[in-house]
């Protein structure tokens, strides 16, 4: 006989393990990809941490799902597109009021190529991130950003070609 607050007695019980599992699962690679995708790991914190806040409120749809990890790096992908539309109204604003300071800092190659893959066209961006920053395979970075193979397979390339040209320029510096 099983304990009256087991799992397998009380599926609400069963249906939070089931959450905390997927939360402890998915953390890491939400947070990197949400990193990717804005250049921040606070930032990549705080989007993996709504992700899982999303999946909370909506655990009886997201349960059912066949790939609820999918679901949550989609709600990531889809918050890190609001960050940025954001992040970039605040810039419109901020420059209107004064101009940005010019820095002589040089920034570390690595920064440099996330500065890079962020500047690309957003499906593109996505792409990159998911694909090398997280090393899905081309179809499960497609079937989640749902569109085909061929078409996730002509984005990766046309935005590797884009950071490849943006790299040269970076060689070309004394």
């Amino acid at each position: 006989m099983q304990p009256v607050g087991s799992p397998l007695r009380d599926p609400t019980a069963a249906s939070t393990v089931a959450l905390e599992d997927l939360a402890r699962r998915e953390f890491r690679s939400l947070v990197a990809l949400g990193a990717a995708l804005t250049g921040s790991m606070v930032l990549g914190e705080e989007l993996a941490q709504e992700a899982l806040l999303a999946a909370v409120r909506h655990w009886g749809t997201v349960q059912g799902y066949e790939r609820p990890g999918a679901w949550l790096r989609r709600v990531v992908i889809n918050r890190a597109r609001s960050a940025r539309r954001r992040h970039r109204r605040e810039l419109d604003r901020l420059a209107e009021v004064a101009r940005p300071a010019a820095t002589t800092e040089q920034p570390e190659l690595d920064a440099e190529l996330w500065a890079a893959v962020r500047a690309l066209p957003r499906r593109q961006r996505e792409l990159v991130a998911l694909f090398y920053a997280l090393d899905h395979p081309i179809e499960q970075v497609a079937a989640e950003l749902g569109i085909g193979v061929g078409s996730a397979k002509t984005h990766l390339h046309r935005g590797l070609e884009r950071l490849r040209a943006a790299a040269a320029t970076w060689e070309e510096r004394p």
